[in-house]
């Protein structure tokens, strides 16, 4: 019998046609590695993965996101593929890990990105307008604070830069941050910010 071509029969050379099964195969890719990730880690698993932790596997992340950005440079999209997916095992591994310890699980992992992306995206899954990029930037920084605060957490424009960052990327983000602070407001402590936001690049590109 033969194959009905009919989806595939006008598609350009070289695309393939995953529109109808693509939320089918997104679905059963992820439970799958999951499932290899619970054996690895189950009694009759893997010695090495089973003795993991967190903080053990810190070095490889940092190891497979810059393995990232060289297959990205390279333009392999076969490569790319792959490091992704090094990458990904990366953030599977460490959720099972954090399970393990009755911390969260890959869902807690992927619900929290999906709500944070629909909160911070009110034009696309609400009724705001936005009409420029600044527009957006503004936006996201005021449903940022608002996270925050309802967190208990103080209004720092310095918040969530890692220290662990390159010291001319931390720099970068630094003004980013300050600029974008000044730009959008509120930012009522930046004036008293500026001596330590000052000290901050400084020691940034002492580390260069």
């Amino acid at each position: 019998m033969k194959p009905n071509n009919e989806k595939t029969r006008n598609k350009p050379t070289g695309t393939v046609d995953r529109s109808c099964d693509v939320q089918d195969r997104r679905g059963d890719a992820f439970v799958r590695l999951c499932r290899v990730m619970d054996r690895l880690l189950g009694p009759d698993g893997c010695p090495w993965d089973a003795a993991q932790s967190p903080a053990t596997l810190r070095p490889y992340i940092i190891e497979e996101a810059y393995e990232v950005l060289e297959a990205i440079d390279s333009g392999d999209h076969g490569k790319i593929c792959e490091e992704l997916g090094d990458l990904l095992l990366q953030v599977v591994f460490q959720a099972h890990l954090h399970a393990r310890l009755d911390s969260f699980d890959i869902a807690d992992v992927a619900s929290g990105i999906g709500d944070k992306l629909v909160r911070r995206h009110p034009h696309v899954f609400a009724n705001t307008q936005v009409v420029s990029e600044e527009g957006l930037h503004r936006q996201w920084d005021e449903i940022k604070r608002a996270e925050q605060l309802k967190r208990g957490e103080q209004n720092d424009i310095l918040a969530g830069i890692p220290g662990s960052l390159p010291a001319l990327q931390r720099a970068q983000k630094i003004l980013t941050r300050t600029r974008r602070a000044g730009a959008t407001g509120p930012a009522e402590n930046l004036p008293q910010r500026l001596p330590e936001i000052h000290h901050e690049l400084q020691r940034a590109l002492a580390e260069k």
